[in-house]
């Protein structure tokens, strides 16, 4: 969570009690997220996110699981109160074109600028911060409760189920991520 209190943001992670500084912006961090949802990467895997590469933590794992607590950034609130709280409406990769739109239009920053520098935890939380946006809409129409039955809800079903992010992961495949979980356990 982002302290105003302290001058920077985190710039490291700690594992074992030992500090391993990390690269921050976030750009690398879109691209952790897209080895999370690969069937095959192993933990050695996101070691390019350690600014030096000779500063490695031994336990993979651990590090592994330090780098996702800083990915994750948890947060005090809002709390998930149901089920349906915690429902995926975000995909950074396929909806790059509108987080896009939506950084530029609301703050004027153009995250393609390759001069473009912005921590993680910051971009987060601009991304929280973004409202009126065509994301923010599309967004909506994928967390809308189709179990409630008005007209205007009938008319958010169809627009939630129009914009609705493909499913990710069958029973088969969580069965498959978890037997090559269990895999990386015995390889790191």
């Amino acid at each position: 969570m982002l302290d105003l209190a302290k001058a920077n943001a985190p710039e490291a992670v700690t594992v074992a009690g030992v500090f391993y500084p990390i690269k921050t912006d976030f750009r690398f961090w879109l691209m952790f997220s897209r080895l999370l949802t690969s069937q095959e990467s192993c933990f050695a895997d996101f070691d390019f996110l350690y600014q030096n590469q000779w500063q490695i933590p031994e336990d993979r794992k651990a590090g592994f699981d330090a780098l996702l607590d800083f990915f994750i950034n948890k947060k005090e609130l809002p709390r998930i109160l149901e089920e349906n709280d915690n429902k995926n409406v975000l995909d950074y990769e396929l909806d790059a074109e509108l987080i896009y739109a939506a950084f530029y239009e609301q703050y004027k920053i153009d995250l393609l600028d390759e001069k473009t520098r912005l921590h993680w935890w910051k971009f987060k939380a601009l991304l929280s911060g973004l409202h009126g946006t065509k994301l923010n809409e599309i967004m909506a129409f994928r967390c809308f409760d189709e179990n409630d039955r008005t007209e205007w809800k009938q008319a958010q079903i169809m627009n939630r189920k129009r914009w609705e992010l493909p499913e990710k992961v069958t029973a088969e495949e969580k069965k498959a991520a978890d037997e090559f979980d269990r895999l990386l356990e015995k390889k790191g």
